[in-house]
């Protein structure tokens, strides 16, 4: 992630774009978060029965489309007639689930990228991706999987990856597995958790914060990106700079 991006710390990163305005993990999304100013946007990634890398959280399209069935046994072309937006409203009717690539494009010179492999097995299809469309310097990796998160590290060493946890206690995976960040949830963070991660050069980003009070007490406790569903709202009141 290019250090101009963390000047202004902390990073309000839009979880799955404007994700409480608009549906969750589409263009519209990502497009309302980008007119919020947000500098930085998070997605999920997995891949399709062809092969191809699509911008989705669950491992199934069930909740978020008007489909069923898992992405992995799907092809994009049949992904792509499914509707991703009715569920939110009328106003998004016909959003389509994109693929890695177009959120690429749609970000690239605007906003960070941060991006959560969720599938096993891809992470050298995402980091080739991110590196083709220009954006691998502007992104910060992430995953839940420790092998996924030494994976991205090993072959792209300079990469910012980070390991995704709910548990404070896997802080110490950081430093084993050679990362540059732990992305615990926000009621995991401490201070002494931020202190021992700037003082190694490490990142503390936080998810998934969405009332005021969590978000300023974040910045306080000294949180470098704050994830949230409501980008709005965090670019409204936390201190930056």
């Amino acid at each position: 992630m290019n250090q101009h991006v963390l000047a202004e710390r902390p990073v309000v990163v839009a979880h799955r774009g404007a994700s409480v305005e608009a549906p969750e993990n589409t263009l519209a999304a990502f497009r309302r978060a980008l007119e919020l100013g947000a500098p930085a946007m998070e997605l999920d990634v997995h891949r399709t029965a062809d092969g191809e890398l699509v911008v989705i959280h669950d491992a199934t399209v069930d909740r978020t489309t008007n489909g069923t069935g898992a992405v992995a046994e799907v092809t994009l072309e049949a992904l792509r007639r499914l509707d991703a937006g009715a569920w939110k409203g009328d106003a998004f009717e016909g959003e389509r689930i994109p693929t890695l690539a177009e959120v690429c494009r749609l970000a690239r010179g605007r906003a960070a990228l941060v991006v959560e492999i969720k599938a096993a097995g891809i992470a050298d299809q995402v980091v080739s991706t991110l590196e083709a469309e220009g954006v691998l310097d502007e992104s910060f990796i992430i995953s839940f999987s420790q092998e996924t998160a030494r994976r991205v590290k090993e072959i792209r060493p300079g990469a910012t990856v980070g390991l995704l946890s709910g548990k404070a206690e896997d802080l110490p995976q950081v430093a084993e597995l050679g990362l540059d960040a732990f992305c615990p949830h926000y009621a995991a963070a401490t201070e002494e958790m931020a202190r021992e991660l700037h003082a190694a050069n490490r990142l503390l980003s936080v998810w998934t914060v969405n009332d005021e009070d969590g978000m300023r007490r974040m910045a306080a406790l000294g949180s470098d990106l704050i994830t949230s569903d409501n980008p709005a709202l965090a670019l409204e009141v936390l201190p930056r700079g």
